[in-house]
């Protein structure tokens, strides 16, 4: 369902890390990281489409999660931007969130991010690029919805911290640009700092 969505170059990381685990003998293949960096999309959402699909009664509101603030101009000590995000997860998944991905891409902004082991992207929602663009995103509590059809989460989030440079490229991945990161999601961004 997400792999035929999914950009060349993100596939191609995707491999790398397939391949670097089973050098260290870790037997998962691209379509099981695949399906580790949707895991956000497959749970709650899929599960609950496809459920309804079935016939069967499924509570339809989502849980609320993150939540995320961004101050800037007078609002800060120094008029410079703050960003700042909280998980609310739980410690089995936020004790994995222990990694700073540092992408220098061959095209595109230099990200840096925090994530999870096996993930192309934050998962945890939160990013910063050198166009100096900062990312924060939060889950919208209550909402309902998934398209199957729809590019994944996990790539509409890498395009926007990666292509911020190209106007409107994150915003073309997605259906309703109102909503840039997904249906279960706000994005909350600002030009900050930029990183050498």
């Amino acid at each position: 369902m997400f792999w035929p969505k999914i950009d060349e170059e993100y596939r191609e990381e995707l491999r790398g890390i397939s391949e670097g685990l089973k050098a260290r003998g870790v037997k998962l293949d691209t379509l099981d990281l695949a399906t580790m960096n949707a895991w956000q999309e497959l749970s709650p959402y899929w599960f609950r489409w496809h459920e309804a699909r079935q016939g069967r009664l499924v509570r339809i509101s989502t849980p609320e999660h993150c939540s995320a603030f961004v101050a800037t101009g007078s609002y800060t000590k120094d008029g410079q931007p703050v960003i700042a995000h909280n998980a609310w997860t739980t410690y089995i998944e936020g004790a994995r969130w222990n990694i700073i991905l540092d992408i220098v891409p061959t095209s595109g902004h230099r990200i840096l991010m925090d994530s999870f082991p096996g993930l192309i992207h934050s998962g945890d929602d939160f990013g910063i690029n050198s166009g100096g663009l900062m990312i924060t995103e939060t889950t919208i509590s209550g909402f309902s919805g998934f398209d199957p059809e729809g590019i994944p989460e996990f790539v509409r989030a890498r395009i926007a911290v990666l292509e911020a440079h190209l106007p409107g490229r994150a915003f073309q991945v997605q259906k309703n640009p109102a909503v840039l990161f997904g249906a279960c999601s706000s994005l909350q961004a600002r030009i900050g700092p930029r990183l050498p």
